[in-house]
């Protein structure tokens, strides 16, 4: 995630070069779901966007599960929530629902 991170970064900083804050976190798990639902040349382009070789998923849960959860009520706690919405009309496949749960 460190190399998508500085490439989204770089792209940042050209458009909005005095001041600018983002999530790289959140900016790789939202294209991580859609990379949980992409085929052929998507996916490819999703894969190299994101600097992935192995399955991201499990990456990313063990990731997101080394962040503080305040379990000891001291220090910072971090939470995490993606939604993901479609067009009313469209429906999803009931595999693809289940891995982004």
């Amino acid at each position: 995630m460190e190399s998508f991170g500085w490439d989204v970064y770089r792209r940042f900083a050209i458009s909005n070069p005095d001041n600018f804050v983002f999530s790289p976190f959140s900016v790789y798990a939202a294209l991580g779901m859609v990379l949980l639902g992409a085929d052929g040349e998507t996916k490819r382009q999703l894969i190299s966007g994101l600097h992935v070789s192995s399955p991201v998923h499990r990456g990313f849960k063990h990731y997101s599960l080394s962040f503080p959860r305040g379990e000891d009520n001291e220090g910072p706690v971090v939470s995490i929530a993606n939604k993901l919405y479609h067009k009313q009309n469209f429906s999803c496949l009931r595999r693809y629902l289940r891995k982004v749960d």
